[in-house]
């Protein structure tokens, strides 16, 4: 077969299964294996090896059977960045780049800023700022072996040296071990209420659910960062949280009695994603 009747099949497959975006996922999924580009897939007439074949017929069965297409690729692009994911650690989402931008916006006159980004997952976040920011030293935090696995992997696929990655319960609070106070903290922590997991669908259920649940009321962790990191933020620093659309309002008033400003903004989707708060 051909890599273009390889991508039709794939794509009628997942068409089938009623796989939203089923001919991006195919599209995606034979690029990734064949090593071609969308465009030599269609005009090549060549027979791709079987297999090769065969591998994106096993790639079509995962993805129907609910497996995220960022696990199955094995990584996914983030901030124009590409970082290694898979089972274990939460996919990079488009939405989460509004952290990013906030940061760098909050850090555009502080020179060698002190980052920590709690809960860090695959490192995409905290990462990327660091690369934007050379003269910036990021602390990454995670707490789970998969997720920690895929931070260290990400840190060396992205060669940065302004960088440290620290295994680390945030819950417990500020460890003394730690050898800087920072100038900003980036989160995007556990967010739904316990009660929401049961309903969520088959693809996001293939994500940990300790980087999903964040309690009866889904704020367990911001409460704990907030009374536990926020009193360590250098003076006239700040935090930035991506939050669920429903929580900001609550998040906002937990954060004023540690802020001189706090602002609720609205992601690519028109959803109140984040806070963001100037602390005393």
């Amino acid at each position: 077969m051909t890599a273009e009747q390889v991508l039709r099949t794939a794509a009628e497959k997942l068409r089938a299964a009623q796989i939203e975006n089923a001919s991006f996922d195919a599209s995606c999924l034979v690029e990734n294996i064949t090593g071609l580009s969308r465009t030599k897939i269609m005009l090549c007439d060549d027979d791709i090896a079987d297999e090769q074949a065969e591998l994106v017929e096993r790639a079509v069965l995962r993805r129907i059977s609910g497996e995220p297409l960022q696990y199955i690729l094995g990584e996914w692009d983030f901030f124009g960045r590409t970082f290694e994911v898979g089972e274990g650690v939460l996919v990079p989402r488009p939405e989460t780049e509004l952290l990013v931008e906030l940061a760098l916006e909050k850090l555009r006159n502080v020179r060698y800023p002190v980052v920590f980004d709690l809960c860090a997952g695959s490192g995409c976040v905290g990462l990327t700022i660091a690369a934007e920011r050379p003269d910036a030293h990021v602390w990454l935090f995670e707490k789970y072996d998969e997720a920690f696995h895929y931070l260290k992997r990400n840190i060396k696929k992205l060669g940065l040296k302004n960088v440290q990655a620290v295994q680390h319960d945030i819950t417990l609070g500020y460890d003394d071990k730690i050898s800087e106070t920072p100038d900003l903290i980036v989160s995007n922590p556990p967010y739904l209420r316990t009660d929401e997991l049961g309903g969520l669908s088959t693809e996001v259920m293939h994500e940990p659910v300790t980087a999903l649940d964040g309690g009866t009321d889904g704020v367990d962790f911001y409460r704990i960062i907030a009374s536990r990191w926020l009193p360590n933020v250098n003076k006239h620093g700040g935090i930035i949280f991506e939050c669920d659309p429903s929580q900001t309002l609550k998040i906002a008033d937990m954060l004023m009695p540690y802020a001189m400003r706090v602002k609720i903004v609205t992601d690519i989707f028109g959803l109140q994603r984040a806070v963001y708060a100037d602390i005393f």
